[in-house]
């Protein structure tokens, strides 16, 4: 008997810790209806602010994915400035290796260290997967290549052939740094490349 009082008596606090007053009645009944009422406000609200909760978390991991993918593409092109000033200075090493008979009246010596300062220089830019484009026999593409001059050619097959690089272009993450300038191989046709009207 003792242990029934006090789970009446705990049920009993507990329906003072909801605070529903019970009818004048004292309806068993009626009390039970108005707590099923109440839990089922309850459980309503828990689910709100559950899905509330579940939804700001997604947001929140998305918003954490956009900001991590933003901070990888300013890294990642944050050198292309800096790749931009040192072209021109590989550029200005092929240039001065280009004339192979001028080259090879140089010191030897002197030329091994050039070659070496060269490929210093490729491998840094290689490793900062800087790509060179513009290759003679690809075929022209106007989102690599710059075309500064056509060559005729009476080989409808060479039409739109690069036929050679007057300056390498380069790619970083494919993303192009610079454009290749390049001669590209128009075909003539019979009318020997004059325009026709």
């Amino acid at each position: 008997m003792t242990k029934k009082k006090n789970t009446d008596e705990e049920v009993a606090m507990e329906v003072d810790d909801v605070d529903i007053e019970t009818d004048e009645s004292g309806n068993p009944e009626e009390l039970i209806k108005r707590l099923r009422g109440k839990i089922e406000a309850c459980e309503k609200e828990k689910r709100e602010y559950l899905d509330g909760w579940q939804r700001s978390k997604a947001d929140f991991v998305n918003a954490r994915r956009e900001e991590e993918q933003s901070r990888s593409s300013i890294r990642k092109y944050a050198k292309a400035d800096l790749i931009t000033e040192i072209l021109p200075i590989a550029d200005n090493f092929e240039r001065a290796m280009a004339n192979a008979e001028a080259w090879h009246k140089v010191d030897e010596n002197w030329r091994k260290g050039i070659e070496y300062i060269y490929s210093q220089l490729q491998q840094v830019l290689e490793n900062h997967e800087v790509k060179p484009i513009g290759m003679p026999g690809e075929r022209f593409d106007a989102r690599l290549h710059q075309p500064v001059e056509a060559v005729s050619t009476d080989d409808p097959n060479e039409d739109d052939i690069i036929f050679s690089v007057l300056e390498k272009g380069y790619s970083l993450h494919e993303h192009i740094v610079r454009p290749a300038k390049v001669t590209v191989a128009h075909y003539s046709g019979k009318g020997g490349g004059q325009a026709q009207e």
